[in-house]
């Protein structure tokens, strides 16, 4: 694609920010520091958010680099280092769940110090593609990928490919850190970008392109499919619903409730309201959730012992 094509299609996503005061999450890779450098083209006013996960021997490098970056570009900055590791032993979460967790707890409050209006993450093209195919090994329930709006979080770039983001860069002559974990296949992710996407790519050349599509679809049916989900009052019958209703009926009781969950935790809930039988599940962090009579329980139920 052309540069100026290019340029457009990276500037375009980003005009609802014109003037506005937004947290950037910049971690010195290609996206975030091409997604930082939009921003000041555009004429936002981004703020330089880097956090320091500490996974690393050189990581305070990365935070340095990207420190000098932002005084250049004459925008402010904020960091913090948090051994994520350590967070995870003790939170007893995965690696990478912890970095995610930790991560936007920082972006939140760097965000609420500098009253800003939105966060901005720089996931592209490729990082959707993974995740829908991440949610398709595990079985998930819906292939809805990363969403482009959560909270006061906002992915504008989900549809701009990496090739893209790059080539804008060089143009610039602006240049970026590389992450050796990203490459490292024993990481789930790093696999799927290093080994699997590259071998669907020379039978499927547009697999990232698909893949997006999948996301982008799914997430408009379950919007759809959660609104009539919303509208169940507590007495309508249970059974009269289709599958998909009671799963995202469950999905959302379960959300609001602040408790974790899979794909098949909801199933086995769904199914007994929709077959009136009783069902004891237990989630993540021990929590006990029942359905019985037709109606679920989020909180431990008594029975009579004869």
């Amino acid at each position: 694609m052309p540069v100026a094509s290019t340029s457009s299609a990276l500037l375009r996503p980003l005009a609802p920010f014109v003037g506005r005061r937004v947290v950037v999450g910049v971690s010195g890779g290609a996206d975030s520091v091409a997604l930082l450098r939009a921003l000041v083209l555009a004429g936002a006013q981004p703020v330089t958010a880097h956090l320091d996960h500490a996974l690393r021997p050189d990581s305070a490098q990365d935070a340095a680099w990207v420190r000098t970056l932002a005084t250049e570009l004459g925008v402010p900055f904020e960091t913090t280092r948090v051994d994520v590791a350590a967070v995870a032993a003790r939170r007893g979460w995965n690696l990478e769940d912890a970095a995610r967790r930790v991560r936007y707890e920082f972006l939140g409050r760097v965000a609420r110090q500098h009253r800003a209006e939105a966060i901005l993450t720089a996931h592209t093209r490729r990082d959707q593609a993974e995740t829908v195919l991440l949610e398709l090994l595990r079985g998930e329930a819906v292939l809805t990928g990363i969403p482009p709006i959560r909270g006061r979080v906002r992915r504008p770039w989900l549809d701009v490919s990496r090739a893209d983001v790059e080539a804008w860069l060089r143009s610039l002559g602006q240049d970026w850190r590389e992450d050796s974990t990203n490459a490292d296949p024993a990481q789930t992710r790093a696999w799927l970008r290093t080994v699997v996407l590259p071998l669907l790519a020379t039978r499927f050349p547009e697999v990232e392109a698909s893949l997006v599509r999948v996301a982008r679809l799914a997430q408009e049916d379950d919007a759809a499919l959660r609104a009539l989900a919303a509208r169940l009052t507590p007495h309508a019958p249970r059974a009269a619903q289709p599958p998909a209703i009671l799963r995202r009926h469950v999905a959302q009781a379960l959300a609001d409730a602040g408790f974790p969950y899979h794909a098949d935790h909801v199933g086995r809930l769904a199914a007994a309201l929709a077959t009136g039988a009783t069902a004891h599940v237990t989630l993540p962090g021990a929590r006990d959730v029942t359905v019985t009579g037709g109606q679920l329980h989020l909180a431990p139920q008594r029975w009579s012992v004869p």
